[in-house]
C-alpha cells in the first residue's frame, strides 16, 4: 500500500511539475511572439515612411493630380516588407495572421497618417501587444492610436491601461486584432 501512495504522490508532483513547465514555455513563447511582431510593427512603419517620403502624406493626390492609398501591395512590391514575413501575396505574423496597412483618413477627407493591422492573434498575445512597452515607435513616428478589436484607444494621456486592454482581449484564441495608428 505505501508503495502504491508513494507511486500516486510521485506521479501528482510530476504532473504539477510537467504543468507548471508548459505554463512557463507557453508564456515564453507568447512573449517571444509578440516582441517579434512590434518588432515586425516597427520595420513595416519604417518601410512605409520612406518609401512614401517623397509624397506629401500616406494617402490622398500627389502634385500631378494622382490619387494614391498607402498599401501592403505598394511596401511587397519594393521589396520594404522580410522575407520571412512574406506568403505569397499576404504578409503573416508570427501566429499566421495577416498584417495590414491603411491609411487613416479624418472625415474621408484629410490623410492623416496610417495604421498598421496585426489579426488573428489570441489573447494573451493580444493583451502584451496592446501594452507592449518595448523600442518606442520608429524615429519620427508618433503613436497616435491603438485599436484592438475595433475598440480605440489615443495615447494623449499616456499609454493605454492595462484593464482596459485585457477587457478588449476577448475574441479567442485567433480572432484579435490590434491596430497601431501612426503619423
Amino acid at each position: 500500500m505505501r508503495d502504491i501512495l508513494g507511486y500516486i504522490a510521485a506521479t501528482v508532483l510530476s504532473l504539477v511539475a510537467l504543468t507548471v513547465v508548459v505554463a512557463v514555455t507557453h508564456h515564453g513563447i507568447t512573449s517571444s511572439r509578440a516582441a517579434r511582431a512590434w518588432n515586425e510593427v516597427q520595420v513595416i512603419a519604417s518601410a512605409a515612411r520612406n518609401l512614401y517620403a517623397g509624397q506629401t502624406g500616406y494617402c490622398g493626390t500627389n502634385g500631378a493630380g494622382n490619387s494614391y492609398n498607402i498599401s501592403m501591395a505598394t511596401l511587397l512590391n519594393s521589396n520594404a516588407i522580410p522575407s520571412e514575413m512574406i506568403s505569397g501575396t499576404n504578409v503573416l505574423n508570427p501566429w499566421g495572421g495577416t498584417v495590414t496597412i491603411a491609411g487613416i483618413w479624418n472625415d474621408g477627407t484629410q490623410c492623416e497618417g496610417f495604421e498598421i493591422f496585426v489579426n488573428n492573434i489570441p489573447n494573451d498575445a493580444c493583451s502584451i501587444l496592446g501594452t507592449y512597452q518595448g523600442d518606442p515607435p520608429p524615429a519620427g513616428f508618433t503613436a497616435v492610436s491603438l485599436w484592438i478589436n475595433g475598440n480605440g484607444w489615443t495615447y494623449t494621456n499616456g499609454p493605454p491601461d492595462p484593464g482596459w486592454v485585457t477587457g478588449q482581449c476577448t475574441a479567442g484564441s485567433t480572432g484579435n486584432s490590434v491596430a497601431y495608428g501612426f503619423r
